[in-house]
């Protein structure tokens, strides 16, 4: 095999992210969004600057997606009291649920890989992450 690791890890990424479309599709969200709204679920009161640090999207598609997040009642916004440009982002009851679907789709997915990979490769995988990307990785 003449692939090298970024090759290979950009083609795992790409997989993920068509599965992920594919099993959402009909639905409300893409993989992004998907992925956004399960962050927003972890991170209590989470900011869009957060958010782009995160690295899933550019800056103005965070913006995009949390319009639509909004629009469909998944997160609500809280202004903050000090400057009324800034605010956090929380989960509603509505964007829980949904959260669950997306968490199941996942689910399916970790299942898919834990056919293939071994013990060895995924402990590989997660030095490999830590060493670029520290603990705190997504």
């Amino acid at each position: 095999m003449n692939d090298n690791l970024v090759t290979l890890i950009s083609k795992l990424s790409r997989y993920q992210k068509k599965y992920l479309n594919n099993h959402l599709k009909g639905g409300d969200l893409d993989f992004s969004g998907a992925v956004i709204l399960l962050k927003i679920k972890e991170n209590l009161n989470i900011t869009p600057k957060d958010i782009f640090e995160l690295g899933i999207v550019e800056k103005p598609s965070v913006t995009k997606i949390l319009k639509k997040l909004e629009e469909l009642k998944y997160i609500k916004k809280s202004y903050s009291t000090t400057d009324k440009r800034s605010y956090s982002i929380s989960i509603t009851d509505k964007g829980s649920i949904r959260c669950f679907s997306i968490e199941t789709v996942i689910d399916e997915l970790n299942n898919v890989y834990k056919k293939v990979y071994s013990k060895a490769l995924y402990e590989d995988l997660e030095k490999i992450l830590d060493e670029v990307f520290g603990k705190d990785l997504i």
